[in-house]
């Protein structure tokens, strides 16, 4: 019986584990992807580095991007956008057509309009991701 109890005492800890490192709460206080998540919305973040067409990502802010866009000063170092393109996939970018080389992402907001996104900075490399964001649209703020 006293084993079966480590067990479970065991498999309770390594859950909490994962939970603690991979998986969070986060509120998005931005407008760049609005209506999907409004400013203060909150999403449930998973740590990965494998999105698809579709997904909503964190990314790490790409080097020197606060420098050339004065109005990123404010934010933290990540980004909330969903990823538009993946590898391989053919873009538009700066008059000249672009494919995605391997592990690059196009990353773009809902709200295109307020969205300072892969139309600015260009395509992203796999490892700025930081995982997946999933809307939690009844916990709004």
């Amino acid at each position: 019986m006293t084993r079966v109890r480590g067990a479970w005492l065991l498999c309770l800890l390594l859950l909490l584990y994962g939970a603690l490192h991979f998986v969070s709460l986060d509120v998005i206080s931005d407008v760049s992807m609005a209506p999907t998540i409004p400013d203060s919305g909150v999403v449930l973040f998973v740590r990965s580095d494998a999105p698809r067409r579709g997904d909503i990502i964190i990314t790490r802010l790409p080097a020197g991007l606060i420098a050339r866009h004065p109005k990123l000063a404010h934010r933290t170092t990540t980004l909330c956008k969903r990823v538009t393109h993946i590898s391989g996939d053919q873009v538009v970018w700066q008059g000249k057509t672009l494919i995605l080389g391997p592990d690059e992402f196009w990353l773009q907001g809902d709200n295109e309009a307020a969205s300072i996104d892969s139309r600015y900075f260009g395509p992203i490399r796999r490892g700025e991701l930081l995982g997946l964001a999933f809307p939690l649209t009844l916990f709004r703020r």
